[in-house]
């Protein structure tokens, strides 16, 4: 990259087991509910028109998609090149098997890393923020992943139990995730990331 200070601040959501996809309620709400709650939030701050009717057809159709999002990078990027900030758009990255997001990069220029963090996460609830945050939970996207949880399960208990978190064959999420943030809190060892 050239000269310019650069602030990653990036498009997923976390997609580590200790991420978005487990700090939902034991019972995941439907898409119906989801999407009701994200769209209030959405109009609440300010999200744009576009934004909105994105959701409005995740709502719809179960879920936001990887091209409703990516069609909204163009207004995130306007909005932060009028802002004097520079993006740059990265390879996408994975969620979930089968479930990927639009990922980037913002150049800070003259900013401090505090202003150009409130520039850029003004310019994301404005345009895309909550169609990326739909993209990474909504539940679809939480069912992939805790598919994928479920066939690496040998993987992640061997791991879990070398640091102290033993896991039975037939554990279910919630015991997942206390024994992988287990082995992170005590460790500092991520037993189970998608990474794709």
């Amino acid at each position: 990259m050239d000269a310019l200070r650069w602030l990653i601040v990036g498009a997923g959501a976390g997609v580590m087991l200790v991420g978005c996809a487990f700090e939902a309620p034991p019972a995941q709400p439907t898409a119906t509910d989801y999407f009701e709650l994200i769209i209030a939030r959405a109009e609440a701050q300010g999200a744009s028109e576009a934004q909105l009717a994105a959701l409005h057809d995740g709502a719809e159709h179960g879920g936001v998609t990887y091209e409703q999002v990516d069609a909204l990078m163009g207004d995130f990027f306007d909005c932060l090149k009028d802002a004097g900030l520079a993006p740059e758009r990265l390879p996408d990255k994975p969620i979930a098997p089968g479930v990927r997001a639009p990922d980037y990069a913002v150049g800070l220029r003259t900013y401090t890393p505090e202003q150009g963090d409130a520039l850029t996460q003004s310019c994301l609830t404005k345009s895309m923020d909550f169609a990326m945050e739909a993209l990474n939970q909504q539940p679809s996207s939480v069912e992939a992943m805790n598919r994928d949880i479920f066939a690496h399960l040998p993987e992640i208990a061997d791991c879990t139990s070398a640091h102290g978190y033993p896991l039975e064959d037939d554990a279910n999420l919630d015991e997942i995730r206390v024994a992988v943030q287990g082995a992170i809190a005590d460790a500092n060892v991520e037993c189970y990331t998608y990474s794709g």
